[in-house]
């Protein structure tokens, strides 16, 4: 029940990014998970790189995940 408005601007685009690679590129799940939590780390604040994680991993069902 969150409306876009209440998360974080950085991490709200950092989703976007990962979303986007996700869809129009061939690069790995795991790596594009990788690469969205190390930009929470940097960019967002001590609760960013979870929150990443943890909407990311659920956006992509197991049956979809290449292991790298």
């Amino acid at each position: 029940n969150w409306s876009l408005e209440r998360m974080a601007g950085t991490d709200r685009n950092i989703l976007r990014l990962a979303t986007w690679e996700l869809l129009h590129s061939d690069v790995p799940f795991r790596v594009v998970l990788d690469e969205a939590v190390e930009l929470a780390k940097t960019f967002g604040d001590a609760r960013s790189p979870d929150f990443v994680n943890g909407v990311l991993d659920a956006l992509v069902p197991e049956t979809d995940r290449v292991p790298v």
